[in-house]
């Protein structure tokens, strides 16, 4: 004989079973993104699926979240931002290839501003990687493939 209620307590289970699996896959959605660094300010994130090297140079993209929103041109503000970086990884330098500005963290919401610094980098604008700086700990995920972009100071690019 069956109990009336026995039915109930499977559902409750697997009602659980369903909430777990969306959790999870909210939790994951962002699972390209490495966490690198955390500071007062930001939080850094380097995006392994588009990381790519080719001979002496690497190219990084790069998500810092802001703990406090930001302004560009003291009007719009943005919480995020993503750049795509250069590395020479013989001469230890990088190059700003593009930068995009969102409202809202993890690059979501309306896209504030972008340049697209390709078009105007020369030789000079490239810019020494400095030691034990977080430039270095992105340069090293890029050029080695660095599982751990840990670091114990860090020296901010002048950009």
């Amino acid at each position: 004989m069956m109990k009336p209620f026995a039915s109930i307590g499977k559902l409750k289970h697997s009602l659980v079973f369903v909430s777990l699996c969306f959790a999870s896959s909210a939790l994951f959605a962002n699972d390209h993104w490495v966490e690198s660094e955390n500071t007062s300010n930001f939080s850094a994130y380097v995006d392994k699926k588009t990381t790519k090297r080719e001979q002496e140079f690497a190219i990084v993209r790069i998500l810092k979240n802001y703990v406090r929103p930001k302004t560009i041109n003291e009007v719009q503000k943005y919480s995020s931002q993503i750049t795509s970086t250069l590395y020479d990884c013989e001469k230890k330098i990088f190059n700003l290839l593009t930068i995009q500005f969102y409202e809202l963290p993890w690059a979501k919401g309306t896209l504030i501003k972008s340049y697209d610094l390709k078009k105007q980098n020369s030789q000079q604008d490239w810019s020494p990687v400095k030691l034990g700086s977080i430039e270095e700990a992105f340069m090293e995920f890029g050029c080695d493939g660095a599982p751990s972009l840990s670091i114990t100071r860090v020296i901010y690019p002048a950009w």
